[in-house]
């Protein structure tokens, strides 16, 4: 049997070569994005505005080179399925701390294309869904969350780790357009709900909320919002439309 020669010492040193050139363009890309998004708030801050973890430090390195990469993304897309709701609610704030980094490749060709439109696809799926149980696992008690609160940290993250220029290149983005839409849509939407105390509604939206996705995990539902949700939610939305029309 004919057994194709295998590559020399010159085939391998050349690929060695290339591999360490792509890496290091890899890297560059990375750095060139990187440098324009601040790192995220300190502990302190997050604990103080009750938010889950932000990336930091070893965890937003490893966010960062899963993010940047196909199979990378391919991961972050199936990992979400596995996760607690809390958790869930955490993956869902990284990546908007990190939308950039989401939303686009720092290489080309359509493994990478199928990779972005995969994550963020997910990234839509769980935040029409995502919901913030209190310990006990029930929505409306002690330490639950309510929808329109997630929505309002979510944008607060990609607002303020983000600056104008980035938001605006952000919207441009087919992706970026995809991801900011899905998290507008579940806000208004929540916003919308008749807020707490006011009677009706008081159990919830099954799945979500309104009009999110039936396909997918079965999401707990959340709690109506209280009339400091909405206040929050109008200030921080208003906040960023204001600031990305300055770029337009």
């Amino acid at each position: 049997m004919n057994r194709h020669p295998g590559p020399g010492e010159a085939e391998l040193r050349n690929a060695a070569t290339a591999v360490e050139a792509a890496r290091k363009g890899v890297a560059h890309a990375i750095g060139a994005v990187r440098a324009r998004l601040p790192m995220g708030r300190t502990v302190s801050e997050r604990e103080e505005a009750g938010t889950s973890r932000a990336p930091d430090g070893e965890g937003d390195a490893k966010l960062l080179l899963l993010a940047s990469l196909p199979k990378g993304k391919r991961l972050l897309s199936k990992a979400g399925g596995q996760l607690r709701p809390w958790e869930l609610c955490g993956m869902v704030r990284a990546c908007f701390l990190r939308l950039p980094f989401v939303v686009a490749n720092v290489v080309g060709g359509w493994e990478a294309e199928a990779a972005d439109g995969e994550l963020v696809s997910r990234l839509c799926d769980w935040v029409a869904g995502a919901s913030w149980p209190g310990a006990d696992g029930s929505m409306g008690g002690t330490g639950s969350k309510t929808g329109l609160f997630l929505c309002t940290e979510w944008v607060r993250a990609l607002s303020t780790e983000a600056d104008a220029a980035v938001l605006a290149e952000l919207f441009a983005h087919v992706h970026g357009r995809r991801a900011v839409a899905a998290l507008l849509t579940r806000g208004e939407a929540e916003a919308a709900r008749p807020v707490s105390g006011s009677g009706g509604d008081s159990q919830g939206t099954e799945g979500g909320a309104p009009g999110s996705r039936s396909a997918g995990p079965q999401y707990v539902p959340c709690p109506p919002p209280s009339q400091a949700d909405v206040e929050a939610w109008r200030a921080v939305t208003e906040a960023m439309n204001a600031a990305i029309a300055g770029e337009m």
